[in-house]
């Protein structure tokens, strides 16, 4: 954009004013620039302290009562307010379990009470059961101890179409066949993803399932060996 075009006054003496006009609206156009900055930290400043406080309260309501869970913070309020662990507990075995929200695949508005049904215990899940390992939701955390168990898988469902998920996430090309609805993805079951490729984002199915360890993976394979060995 060009700059704006001032006319040049004839008189000296306005040529003068028109000068320290200018001077005076540039200098106060760099005074507001700082001062909205400064206010703009504050107001996030105050923001992320009411979000602390309101972390605290409903984690003093959970402790006290145990309810009511709903309203409850957002992920976002959560992990603003440094509070970014979701602590659970299994109904069934009774594993605490922490959840780390900022990586939770849902929309950052999205009401911490209400993920507690969207999460599975996996050591009820190994048993198969599904049914009656729903967590219970117990509070907001600062990031675990190292101690801690995090033994938490999250379920998520497939209830839109091929359709939407092109045009979400501008795939280029698709290898899924018939995307039929699934309300409920498991470890070991085969997903849609959307990928990068050399022809861009194409969307393909993988088996869904938790990446284990290098020594996870030795231990198997010493384990297979052994089998081997004992069947001679």
């Amino acid at each position: 954009m060009a700059p704006k075009y001032h006319p040049t006054p004839l008189s000296g003496g306005d040529r003068k004013a028109l000068a320290k006009e200018l001077g005076k609206a540039r200098a106060m156009a760099n005074i507001l620039v700082a001062q909205s900055g400064e206010m703009r930290a504050k107001g996030e400043a105050m923001i992320q302290q009411a979000d602390k406080l309101l972390c605290e309260s409903w984690n003093e309501r959970m402790w006290s009562d145990g309810e009511p869970i709903d309203p409850s913070p957002t992920i976002d309020q959560a992990v603003n307010g440094g509070f970014p662990w979701l602590e659970i507990r299994c109904t069934r075995c009774k594993t605490p379990s922490d959840v780390d929200l900022a990586d939770m695949k849902h929309p950052p508005t999205t009401f911490v009470h209400d993920l507690a049904g969207r999460l599975r215990c996996r050591k009820c899940a190994k048993a198969g059961r599904w049914s009656s390992g729903d967590p219970a939701t117990t509070g907001l955390a600062a990031p675990p101890s190292s101690n801690r168990p995090l033994t938490m898988c999250n379920l998520y469902s497939i209830t839109t179409n091929q359709a939407a998920i092109i045009a979400l996430f501008r795939v280029v090309n698709r290898y899924v066949g018939n995307l039929a609805p699934m309300p409920g993805v498991f470890p070991d079951y085969q997903a849609p993803i959307v990928r990068s490729s050399a022809e861009g984002r194409e969307l393909v199915t993988a088996r869904w399932g938790m990446p284990s360890s290098s020594k996870a993976l030795m231990d198997a394979t010493k384990k297979r060996a052994e089998k081997l060995q004992g069947e001679g």
